[in-house]
């Protein structure tokens, strides 16, 4: 792939282009939980907010979880406890 900012990512064959999500928002219908952490160098917060945004624009089953003080995990023994009771409450009425 090379990096994202040289010219031939931007061609169709490459993988900037072809693996992209967001190409592909129009086929999104899975129930989705999003958790973003707003010091998550990895994705910016509008990163994680569009996902959400385009879920509910779609009318998907989503919920969002954010976390001001974490990264790209959860590291903070209190919001631990929050992000493994709203994953637990999530999954549960699609996994019965």
């Amino acid at each position: 792939g090379g990096p994202p900012f040289e010219p031939a990512a931007k061609d169709e064959s490459s993988p900037y282009v072809r693996c992209t999500p967001s190409a592909k928002v129009d086929q999104w219908q899975t129930p989705t939980l999003v958790i973003h952490g707003a010091k998550d160098f990895r994705l910016v917060e509008s990163e994680g907010i569009a996902t959400f945004t385009a879920l509910q624009r779609r009318g998907v089953p989503s919920e969002m979880l954010y976390l001001p003080g974490e990264n790209h995990h959860c590291l903070n023994p209190q919001n631990s406890v929050v992000w493994h009771e709203t994953v637990m409450r999530w999954i549960k009425p699609w996994t019965e």
